[in-house]
C-alpha cells in the first residue's frame, strides 16, 4: 500500500481561525473565549504527530480517531444526552439548512453563562480519498458524536446500514425517545432561524420556543455528565495549554 502524504493542520491558518472563533453561530461545540490559536496550533500539533507517526508505521492507516484532555476547560460540552434535560425543553430545527451538512436536529436553550464546559478534544484523520494524501477531516470539543442519520438506497451494504442504525440510536435513541441533544445558546438560535427563514422553512415552533426562554430563561439541564474520551479514539494523553501559563501570570499580577 503506497504511503500517504501527510498535511498538518497545525499549519493550515484557515483551520486554526475556525477552531479558535469562539464567536461562531453555528450550532455544536466550539471553543471557549478563553482558548487561543496557539493553544490550538499546540492541541492540532499534537493529533499530527500522532497520524504522522502512524503513516510511519503502516504508510496508510486510513481513518483513526486521536483524543487529549486539556489542564483546563478549552470547549463548550454542547452535545448532551436527552436523560439530562426537561423534556418539554427539547425542540427539533434544521440546522445548516440548504447546505451539504442539514440535518434535522434536537436542540433545547441555553444562556451562554449555563453551556457546560469541557477538556476533552477528539479529532479525526485519514486519507483524503484517491489524492494520496492526508490529514485531519475534523476536531471537536466534548463528545464526538456521531454523523447524522441518512435515508439509505434498497442496496445499501450492510455495513452502511449498520453504522446508519448506530447513528440513529446516538442520536434519537434506541426507542425513538432520548438520544442527543444540541445545547444552543438563544443567540444561535437566532442565527439558525434566520438560515431556515432564508430557505422557506417553517420556524414558528423555534420562534415560539425562543420567546418562551427570553421571558423564562431557566436552564433546561437537569444533570450533566461531563463528556469523556471515546471508547473508539486513540488517547494521546494531556496538553498543557499555552495561555495556561499566561493566566496564572495574569492573576499573579493581580494578586
Amino acid at each position: 500500500m503506497d504511503k500517504l502524504e501527510f498535511l498538518p493542520a497545525a499549519s493550515n491558518a484557515e483551520h486554526l481561525d475556525r477552531h479558535s472563533d469562539s464567536t461562531s453561530q453555528t450550532i455544536g461545540s466550539k471553543a471557549i473565549n478563553t482558548t487561543t490559536k496557539d493553544d490550538i496550533a499546540n492541541i492540532l500539533s499534537k493529533f499530527d504527530k500522532a497520524y504522522e507517526n502512524a503513516i510511519e508505521e503502516k504508510g496508510n492507516p486510513g481513518r483513526m480517531v486521536f483524543a487529549v484532555k486539556t489542564d483546563r476547560w478549552v470547549g463548550t460540552d454542547a452535545v448532551v444526552s436527552a436523560d439530562e434535560l426537561q423534556k418539554d425543553k427539547i425542540f427539533n430545527i434544521v440546522r445548516e439548512p440548504g447546505t451539504r451538512g442539514e440535518a434535522q436536529i434536537n436542540v433545547a436553550i441555553v444562556n451562554a453563562k449555563d453551556m457546560p464546559k469541557t477538556n476533552v478534544v477528539h479529532a479525526i484523520y485519514g486519507p483524503y480519498g484517491p489524492t494520496g494524501k492526508g490529514g485531519i477531516y475534523t476536531m471537536m470539543f466534548g463528545d464526538p458524536g456521531e454523523p447524522f442519520p441518512k435515508e439509505l438506497p434498497e442496496n445499501a451494504d450492510e455495513r452502511t446500514i449498520v453504522l446508519n442504525q448506530k447513528a440513529k440510536d446516538y442520536w434519537l435513541g434506541k426507542d425513538g425517545k432520548g438520544g442527543h441533544v444540541f445545547l444552543v445558546t438563544p443567540e444561535e438560535l437566532t442565527a439558525a432561524i434566520k438560515q431556515m427563514e432564508e430557505c422557506g422553512l417553517d420556524t414558528r415552533n423555534a420562534a415560539a420556543k425562543l420567546a418562551e426562554f427570553r421571558n423564562n430563561p431557566i436552564s433546561p439541564i437537569i444533570s450533566h455528565t461531563p463528556s469523556e474520551i471515546a471508547k473508539d479514539a486513540k488517547d494521546l494523553g494531556k496538553v498543557y495549554l499555552n495561555s495556561s501559563m499566561q493566566m496564572l501570570r495574569f492573576r499573579g499580577r493581580e494578586m
